[in-house]
């Protein structure tokens, strides 16, 4: 009830004040009525988000990118592919990524902590579908992120999506031994 009377009242003043040529009241106006919308915007997106339960992994993921942004995972390509993934010794996960692609961005981090702790007992690597499409779908890469895991060079396991590290733990933990 409150917020229509505060919008209707501003754009009455904000008609009156246009009317008498007052630009600088004009232009408060509009800055407070934009500052306004954007609040209420952003408010209704959080709630959103909130309820759906993705700000927590949300919110875990950025922190964690921005403590560890030093961790970078190799790229893997056509050319490369035989010899790092199909002839490795060590079990081997591959994230299927792009570019363009927001939830693999959020993954990136996961997947380079995920490196690090596995060193000496895992290889990760990155496969951008975008320049190796033969590959995605030679595997029936039809979403991204994806991260496969290959031992023996032959693909065990598959995770799709934007996940928890702990859901790609669970996963490699069952070819991986620790």
């Amino acid at each position: 009830m409150f917020v229509p009377v505060v919008v209707d009242f501003s754009l009455l003043v904000l008609y009156l004040s246009f009317q008498k040529k007052n630009i600088p009241m004009f232009l408060s106006i509009v800055l407070d009525l934009f500052s306004w919308y954007i609040h209420n915007f952003v408010s209704i997106l959080v709630d959103f988000f909130l309820f759906l339960g993705t700000i927590p992994m949300f919110v875990s993921i950025v922190m964690f990118s921005l403590l560890n942004c030093s961790i970078v995972v190799p790229d893997v390509t056509k050319t490369t592919w035989q010899s790092l993934v199909m002839e490795s010794e060590l079990p081997v996960l591959v994230e299927f990524w792009a570019s363009w692609c927001g939830p693999c961005k959020m993954m990136d981090p996961v997947v380079g902590k995920l490196s690090k702790d596995y060193e000496g007992k895992l290889k990760c690597y990155k496969l951008n579908t975008d320049e190796s499409p033969d590959i995605a779908s030679q595997y029936g890469i039809r979403s991204i992120p994806t991260m496969m895991i290959f031992k023996n060079g032959e693909k065990k396991d598959s995770v799709i999506g934007a996940v928890p590290e702990s859901t790609l733990t669970a996963c490699i933990d069952k070819f991986v031994e620790r």
